[in-house]
């Protein structure tokens, strides 16, 4: 979404480029998903509603993998990161910048001592990066941040709020009994479906003013019937329908305005 926004701004595709950001970008999120995995294995052994969003795979838990798998693949990640960063900083120093922040928040989210998973910070830590800095990498890498960008990244931001809290919801019994006091955690089942559904409601009203303020992203709107879709989940407590419906809001916020800034062009 990076990449088209800079591109629909007059930027040339630098194609090294963009290979070289979609590494980065990968490296780092496997980092974070490996991380998580190994640091999380207590609590995922008593997950009692794990779904295809939330729970953690289960592979470490159920003894299907050894934990040690997990963290070599997230050392392996990281070095591979590490390596893409240092020669990004030698043709973007700043995208190269975004990429060890990026990376430091990945460990920091699931290790000691932060483990931010952990704390009420973890959910907007997480979103910075995944809404913000994954974008921005790529319109960085490209040369050109418009003002498209920043309207798409302001309708994901709280869609990929409301994700994480949806994420959380099935699993707010389980993480307590592990000691692990997420936002969700915090707040309670009821109080933090209530702020999930604040944010698709922040995020659907950003998504009618953007799209108001530039037609050129309306194709985000294919993303309502999932974000619709989400508000029953919670309603509910149909975890499977929630995550899911989570998980393609904010994928069609930005396939969707990716799509429709190409065919404007």
């Amino acid at each position: 979404m990076g990449v088209v926004s800079a591109v629909t701004a007059g930027a040339e595709l630098d194609r090294a480029g963009l290979v070289l950001g979609l590494t980065m970008v990968w490296s780092v999120q496997l980092t974070a998903q490996y991380a998580n995995e190994y640091f999380d294995r207590l609590a995922d052994r008593a997950v009692e509603h794990r779904t295809w969003f939330s729970g953690g795979s289960g592979v470490l838990p159920t003894g299907r993998l050894d934990p040690a798998v997990a963290m070599v693949a997230a050392a392996a990640a990281t070095a591979i990161a590490l390596g893409v960063i240092a020669t990004m900083a030698g043709r973007v120093p700043l995208a190269a910048v975004v990429g060890l922040v990026a990376l430091a928040g990945s460990w920091a989210y699931s290790a000691p001592p932060l483990r931010l998973v952990g704390t009420a910070g973890g959910d907007p830590v997480v979103t910075i990066i995944v809404a913000g800095l994954v974008p921005l990498t790529g319109a960085i890498v490209q040369g050109r941040v418009s003002s498209l960008l920043w309207m798409v990244v302001g309708v994901l931001v709280p869609f990929h709020l409301a994700m994480l809290i949806a994420f959380a919801l099935p699993d707010v019994n389980s993480d307590a009994r592990a000691g692990k006091h997420s936002l969700a955690v915090r707040l309670g089942v009821k109080a933090a479906g209530r702020l999930h559904l604040l944010y698709v409601a922040i995020g659907t009203a950003t998504m009618a003013g953007v799209v108001l303020t530039d037609p050129r992203l309306l194709g985000a709107t294919v993303a309502l019937p999932a974000a619709w879709a989400q508000a029953v989940g919670a309603s509910r407590q149909r975890w499977g329908l929630l995550t899911a419906a989570a998980a393609a809001t904010v994928s069609l916020v930005a396939v969707g305005a990716a799509g429709s800034m190409l065919l404007a062009q």
